[in-house]
């Protein structure tokens, strides 16, 4: 008889265990698709900004693996007092239907975003060394490589998009008299005009960016002479003075 209570004791013990792991992979995944949901907004606002986090964050967790238990058990409280409940991470809450740019669109929500991203980060360092389970974060060189490379395709975007902006503003405004449109985001220059766009009509903007400074070069091309509509664009970085490319060429 007392054999079986043990039994049935371990068993509830276990069961317990179990229990317990499930609930705390359930809350490290809940607490990451949150970091991921404010890593994206960061990306969306200011990617240089998210890239100070992830090597804070980085930096962060190198110089806690040297820590002893005692320092991870007094780190995690501290975390543990600042955010009582699991839902007190949340940066937003809003309704589901309330779109990320009206609930992030004030000032000052990107430095706001950057200290969640990096309380967020830190706990779940936390719990997996104290609690263990399975590891959300990583900071291999192959993920700091595969970031790089996804900040730079990001950045691209927002230069074409950016460029396709300013020449939408500017053709209403540029010909052979008027050569150069400005407003408060672009200064576009009629760089170059060739052909007709029925016979391989080829043009190129100089564009500078207001908010950065930045300079770039949007060639467009017609190379077809029956559908209009097959045309290509390139894309080229360069100084004030439109005559020196740099790092930063693509096409579509």
């Amino acid at each position: 008889m007392f054999g079986l209570k043990l039994v049935r004791q371990h068993q509830l013990y276990e069961m317990q265990e179990a229990y317990n792991r499930h609930v705390h992979e359930l809350e490290v995944r809940y607490l990451h698709a949150h970091l991921r949901e404010i890593a994206n907004i960061i990306l969306e606002k200011n990617p240089h900004k998210f890239l100070e986090c992830f090597h804070k964050l980085k930096s962060c967790e190198e110089g806690m693996r040297l820590c002893s238990m005692e320092k991870f058990r007094q780190e995690f409280k501290l975390m543990t007092s600042k955010y009582p409940f699991h839902s007190d991470f949340e940066l937003l809450g809003t309704k589901h239907w309330v779109s990320y740019q009206a609930a992030t669109d004030f000032l000052g929500f990107v430095d706001d975003a950057c200290e969640r991203y990096l309380d967020i980060g830190m706990y779940l360092i936390l719990a997996q060394k104290i609690k263990g389970g399975i590891q959300i974060l990583s900071f291999s060189e192959v993920d700091e490589e595969l970031l790089q490379r996804q900040l730079k395709k990001e950045s691209y975007f927002k230069v074409q998009v950016n460029l396709h902006d300013a020449e939408r503003r500017a053709n209403t405004y540029l010909s052979d008299d008027q050569q150069i449109y400005e407003d408060d985001d672009y200064v576009v220059t009629l760089i170059s005009e060739s052909g007709t766009k029925n016979r391989g009509f080829v043009r190129a903007y100089g564009v500078q960016f207001k908010n950065n400074e930045e300079s770039y070069i949007l060639g467009l091309n017609f190379s077809s002479d029956v559908d209009l509509n097959k045309k290509s664009y390139s894309y080229l970085r360069t100084n004030n003075q439109f005559d020196e490319n740099f790092d930063f060429d693509f096409k579509s």
